[in-house]
């Protein structure tokens, strides 16, 4: 079952009116409903392969490595500037809209408070809440490597951290 309900969803949507979502498979079909029902229309990305989004996989496929090495990021008039609208986990409500700025954002890479560089590390944070974001962006700058399970089972925690020598 899909932690994201269609109400959240609408809600997330009206908040912020998203030109790109990423997301996994496990909520696209209730993204795409909420999408119909708010006229809203962004460019839903998928980590895997879906019929009515973009695959990543895809995004990644359609530049050389040449073009990788040579990628020119954009300068910023300010840095404070918002980069990102990520949401709260909900825990007394419904979601708030939390603005990070591009200047957050690399306070968050740098910091070395959670060390994921070479350790394998899960969670079960979705991609809208702030942790599911600080945690994935940890783990792109810091060369982490992640299992992603689509939803959280004792048993099957178990045996990934024992199979992968799961550390965080």
């Amino acid at each position: 079952m899909c932690c994201l309900s269609l109400e959240t969803a609408l809600h997330v949507m009206q908040l912020t009116t998203p030109k790109v979502i990423f997301c996994s498979e496990k909520p696209v079909n209730v993204i795409l409903s909420a999408m119909k029902e708010s006229n809203c229309n962004p460019t839903v990305v998928i980590f895997e392969d879906y019929p009515d989004a973009i695959a990543f996989s895809d995004i990644l496929s359609m530049y050389s490595d040449a073009e990788v090495a040579n990628f020119q990021y954009i300068e910023l008039d300010d840095i404070k500037q918002t980069a990102c609208i990520v949401y709260s986990s909900g825990t007394t409500g419904m979601p708030k809209g939390v603005e990070m700025s591009n200047y957050c954002l690399l306070l968050i890479s740098e910091d070395t408070n959670i060390d994921l560089t070479n350790a394998v590390s899960t969670w079960f944070s979705p991609l809208y809440w702030i942790s599911g974001i600080i945690m994935n962006l940890k783990a792109i700058v810091q060369c982490g490597r992640v299992i992603l399970y689509p939803e959280f089972d004792e048993e099957m925690m178990c045996l990934l951290i024992e199979k992968y020598k799961v550390k965080l």
